[in-house]
Parts: C-alpha cells; sequence; structure tokens
C-alpha cells in the first residue's frame, strides 16, 4: 500500500492531530486550501506546481483581499511546495510565512465505497477542514468565497454526515458536492447565509 493512501472510513481519528495546527482568532480569518495528487503514479516536479489563473486566486485572496492570518494548505504531499511558479508567472513577490501545508493523505473510501475521483477527496478535504478548523475553503482559482469562521459549524457537518458518511455516491461528484449539499441546505436554510454578490 502507498504511504499517500489511507484505506479508512471518514473517522475523526483518521486526521492530523488539531494540536499541531494553531487555529486563527476569532478576529482573524483562516484560509484553506486543498491540493491532492495521486502519488502512485506521479513523480512531483515544477510542472506540478500551480499555474497561472491558481496562483492568480491565491495571490487575490492572500495579498489583495482576504488577507487572512493562517493560511492551510492540505495536501496529500505535505513535501512538496505547490507554489514554486508563482512569483515567476505573477513577476512579483509573495511572503509566504503565514501559509503551512497540512498532511492530508487519501480516504479511499467513504459510507463503505471506495472514492476513485480527486474531486471527491479534495471536496471532502474542504468540508473536514472547515468543520474542524473553521474559516474559508477556497478552491485556488476562486478570486472570492467566503466560508465558516466557526470551528464544528453545523452545515459542513450535515453536508459531512449526509453526503459523504451515509450517502457518498462514488461515480457521480455533482451529487455529493452539488446536489445534497443543495438539498441540505434547503431543509436547514437557517445554517448558511447565502450573500447576493
Amino acid at each position: 500500500m502507498n504511504s499517500d493512501v489511507e484505506n479508512t472510513e471518514l473517522d475523526p481519528g483518521n486526521e492530523p492531530p488539531s494540536s499541531a495546527v494553531v487555529r486563527a482568532k476569532p478576529d482573524e480569518i483562516l484560509l484553506h486550501y486543498v491540493r491532492l495528487y495521486h502519488l502512485s503514479n506521479l513523480s512531483l516536479n515544477a510542472d506540478d506546481s500551480l499555474g497561472f489563473l491558481d496562483c492568480m486566486g491565491a495571490y487575490s485572496a492572500i495579498v489583495l483581499n482576504l488577507k487572512p492570518a493562517s493560511i492551510y494548505v492540505h495536501t496529500s504531499a505535505p513535501w512538496f511546495w505547490p507554489f514554486a511558479n508563482c512569483e515567476i508567472l505573477l513577476n512579483i513577490t509573495i511572503d509566504w510565512t503565514s501559509v503551512e501545508l497540512i498532511n492530508a493523505p487519501l480516504h479511499v473510501n467513504a459510507s463503505g465505497k471506495r472514492i476513485e475521483k480527486i474531486e471527491h477527496e479534495a471536496d471532502l478535504r474542504k468540508l473536514k477542514a472547515v468543520e474542524e478548523y473553521g474559516g474559508i475553503s477556497m478552491d485556488f482559482d476562486v478570486l472570492t468565497l467566503k466560508g465558516c469562521q466557526t470551528p464544528h459549524s453545523r452545515y459542513p457537518q450535515l453536508i459531512l454526515k449526509e453526503s459523504y458518511e451515509t450517502n457518498f455516491i462514488p461515480n457521480c461528484w455533482v451529487c455529493n458536492s452539488g446536489v445534497l449539499p443543495w438539498q441540505i441546505l434547503a431543509r436547514h436554510n437557517d445554517t448558511v447565509v447565502i450573500l447576493d454578490d
């Protein structure tokens, strides 16, 4: 078995210890990114670093708009720096001192079914990060997205439980990350605030 894969069900005991991560203060923004790699067939190099659009998204969040106190990149390759090309591509210098790489081994299974799409793994990691630590979870290519600032918020808990832990649909990415969360929102509309902008 590869060291980048955990052949386990979703279980809080399989996560990295939360004491290893320092949470942001209540008035500070904590930003989560997820960057997962299928490591069994991949030797990581500069070509696997973020591209121009991803670097622009990260730059706009880290430096221009959100200015988070802490940025956690949850990755299945914690030894690999995904921002290697960003300063060259954007022709700027970026202060990366608030960025921490968090080991995020692949789960492999959800609600007794094999996770085959890396997109499912990434969505699962985003939800678990926001649920456990609070903060905002963004894709690298997103310029602005607001999320939960409070750890253990109800909406991510509901999605984790109802979509991934009990009703995982392995061959339908949009079902677990789109359809089911909207259905959950319709039933629990007091758990989220939707902004017009």
